[in-house]
């Protein structure tokens, strides 16, 4: 995604969410917890909490929606970040390349 519109317009994120398959193609959600924004880097290197990310993370909050903003996505995700103390993540995208 990166390549195609520029590093700089990419953020990534963490979301939580907790469900049970309970038949083909049918899904009970348990629960769900906040979502994390962190800024995108391409070297893989925290960039901290931006005005950018502020701002982003507003209209998340204005929308009702919780969120958490996040130094550092590659250190958040492989804690298995939690967003409100839960006990599972889920990266919406990777931010590390295939190896092929």
């Amino acid at each position: 995604m990166a390549q195609i519109v520029g590093p700089h317009r990419v953020v990534g994120g963490l979301s939580f969410l907790c469900s049970n398959k309970v038949g083909p193609g049918h899904i009970h959600h348990i629960d769900y917890g906040a979502v994390g924004l962190a800024e995108y880097s391409p070297e893989e290197k925290p960039r901290g909490i931006t005005d950018r990310l502020r701002a982003i993370g507003g209209d998340f909050e204005r929308a009702g929606i919780e969120v958490e903003l996040i130094e550092d996505l590659i250190l958040a995700a492989g804690r298995n970040w939690s967003g409100t103390s839960r006990t599972a993540a889920c990266p919406w995208f990777s931010m590390r390349r295939p190896t092929n």
